[in-house]
C-alpha cells in the first residue's frame, strides 16, 4: 500500500469515526461561541458546538463554523474516547480546502496540513511528548488541573500540538486573575509560548472560565479559522450555554 493511500485512509476512518450519527440511547449537549475581531469588535463567525456523550463520558465532538450570514464555512470532528487531553481531531475549511488534522497512535503523534486544496497534503510522523494538549483537549487540560491552578496559584507546563506546523510546542499555563464575563464571575488564564525567541511572534492567549461550573465563558488570542488572506483571526470569543447541568437526548440535526 502507498504511503500517500495511507495517509488519506487514515482521514477517513477519522472523520467517520466522529461523524457516527449518535443513537437514541446517547445524548448531546449544544452550546455556542460567537468570534469578534479582537480589535475592531466586529462579528466573525460563530463555534457551533456538539457534545456527544456515550455512557455519561463526552466521547465527540462535531463543531461547525458559520459566518455572519450563517454560511457554513468550516466543518471540525473532534474525539475524545482514549485521551481527553490529547484527542483526534480534524478541521476542514469548505472555502479555500484548508485542513489540519492529529491522531495519536500508541507512542507516535500523525500530523497533517494542507494550505489550500490546490497545494499537497503534508504529513509527519513524530514522538508523542509528555504532557501534550491537542486542540480542544485544552479545555480538560484546564479542567483536569483546576485545583492545582485555582487553589494553589500553579503555573503550569504543557506541549501544545500544532498540527498546521506539524510540530508541538512548549507552554505555560497559569491564573491571572477573576473578571466578569456576561455577568460570571470567572477565573482568567493566561497561556505564553515557553521560547523566548517564539514569545516575540506568538501573542499570548487569555481564557476565561466560570468558577462555579468550571466551562470556558471567554477566549482571547489566535484563532484557527483563517481570514479571506489564509491568516487567522485575533478573536474574542464569547461562549452561550442555553443547556443545563444535565445532557439532554440527542435528536437528528442537518449539516
Amino acid at each position: 500500500m502507498s504511503k500517500h493511500r495511507r495517509l488519506h485512509g487514515g482521514l477517513t476512518t477519522l472523520a467517520l469515526a466522529v461523524a457516527t450519527v449518535a443513537s437514541a440511547a446517547d445524548a448531546v449537549r449544544r452550546y455556542r461561541g460567537n468570534a469578534f475581531d479582537l480589535k475592531t469588535g466586529v462579528f466573525l463567525y460563530s463555534e457551533n458546538h456538539e457534545e456527544h456523550y456515550e455512557n455519561g463520558k463526552h466521547a465527540y465532538s462535531i463543531v461547525r463554523y458559520r459566518g455572519p450570514d450563517e454560511t457554513l464555512i468550516c466543518r471540525k470532528a473532534i474525539t475524545f474516547r482514549t485521551n481527553r487531553t490529547a484527542p483526534n481531531f480534524r478541521i476542514d475549511d469548505l472555502r479555500d480546502g484548508y485542513l489540519e488534522a492529529a491522531t495519536v497512535a500508541g507512542r507516535m503523534l500523525r500530523l497533517w496540513t494542507r494550505p489550500t486544496r490546490r497545494r499537497d497534503l503534508r504529513y509527519k510522523q513524530v514522538k508523542m511528548p509528555p504532557r501534550a494538549v491537542i486542540d480542544g483537549g485544552f479545555d480538560y487540560f484546564i479542567r483536569d488541573n483546576w485545583d492545582a491552578l485555582v487553589d494553589n496559584g500553579k503555573t503550569l507546563s504543557f506541549r501544545f500540538v500544532a498540527a498546521n506546523k506539524l510540530d508541538h510546542y512548549g507552554f505555560s499555563v497559569w491564573k491571572t486573575g477573576t473578571v466578569t464575563v456576561s455577568d460570571i464571575r470567572c477565573a482568567r488564564f493566561k497561556l505564553t509560548v515557553s521560547s523566548r525567541l517564539l514569545r516575540l511572534f506568538v501573542d499570548p492567549i487569555l481564557v476565561s472560565y466560570d468558577l462555579e461550573r468550571r466551562r470556558l465563558m471567554e477566549y482571547r488570542g489566535m484563532s484557527n479559522i483563517n481570514d479571506a488572506k489564509g491568516k487567522s483571526h485575533r478573536t474574542r470569543i464569547v461562549f452561550t450555554y442555553p443547556w443545563t447541568q444535565r445532557p439532554q437526548p440527542a435528536t437528528p440535526t442537518a449539516n
